[in-house]
């Protein structure tokens, strides 16, 4: 029947006053809720039925409550299927669908089973592989912290120290080049090729100019002279060097450890 309730039997004859007409009526009213209705399933058969309500632009509209109700069940039977395959019924519950916990004690993967760390605050999603995929990054993806650990979840990576960072727009990520590190930079003893030209300092101590002309001669001899007041003027011949004939030579960078830029310190970290 459709209602959990009884009605009042009047016996033949009885006079039927106002009173007894409104609370028969009454009666009814007050029993028009949930727990006092029949359910929609007259056994297990009847319990599984679950109907489509279509598509958008194609919905399949129920003309009773119990049509509304088996379109519910389609929709929840749906859902868990989408995250266990194994789901056969809407009333199933999905094999380890959702977890939480900590991050390190998660469980082993389960295909289309969710897991929220409460420490890392972030979702994991099991992989048909049966492991673990991680919201919103993959495991193995690396980044540059501006902090000073890396953050739970991720393992920081000693691989490379004391380096810079080069963007590029062509080049492979993550490969790396050079072998000076940032520890501080000297230059050793070297050559550099040098033309002729001229020095010219004004406002000395005793008010003149100083020149110094360095040049070479016809003949290759290097000239280097001074011209200004006070001294008089100072010359110097001599011969050519190796030093003087422009050849370039090699120049060797070495590290004193005191030289640093303004800086920030930055780690890399892996995701786990």
């Amino acid at each position: 029947m459709g209602g959990l309730f009884s009605i009042t039997s009047r016996a033949i004859g009885t006079i039927l006053t106002a009173a007894i007409y409104n609370g028969d009526r009454q009666q009814i009213v007050d029993n028009l809720y949930p727990a006092m209705f029949d359910d929609a399933s007259t056994d297990l058969t009847a319990f599984r039925v679950t109907v489509t309500p279509g598509t958008v632009g194609s919905e399949s509209l129920p003309t009773s409550l119990l049509g509304e109700i088996q379109r519910m069940r389609f929709v929840i039977k749906a859902i868990g299927a989408a995250i266990d395959s194994t789901v056969a019924q809407w009333y199933q519950v999905p094999a380890n669908a959702f977890a939480n916990g900590l991050h390190a004690a998660r469980p082993a993967a389960v295909a289309g089973s969710f897991y929220i760390s409460t420490n890392t605050k972030m979702l994991s999603v099991g992989t048909g592989a049966g492991v673990w995929y991680e919201l919103p990054f993959a495991a193995g993806t690396k980044m540059v912290f501006n902090q000073a650990s890396a953050p739970v979840g991720w393992t920081r990576d000693v691989d490379v120290d004391d380096v810079t960072l080069i963007v590029t727009a062509a080049g492979t990520g993550g490969a790396t080049g050079g072998s000076w590190s940032m520890t501080g930079i000297t230059a050793a003893d070297h050559t550099h090729g040098m033309s002729s030209h001229t020095h010219t300092l004004a406002g000395g101590a005793a008010g003149y100019a100083y020149v110094h002309n360095v040049g070479f001669d016809g003949s290759g001899q290097m000239q280097s002279g001074t011209a200004g007041g006070g001294t008089g003027a100072y010359n110097y011949t001599g011969g050519p060097s190796t030093a003087n004939t422009g050849t370039a030579s090699a120049t060797t960078m070495t590290s004193d450890g005191t030289w640093r830029p303004a800086y920030q310190y930055v780690l890399k970290a892996t995701k786990d």
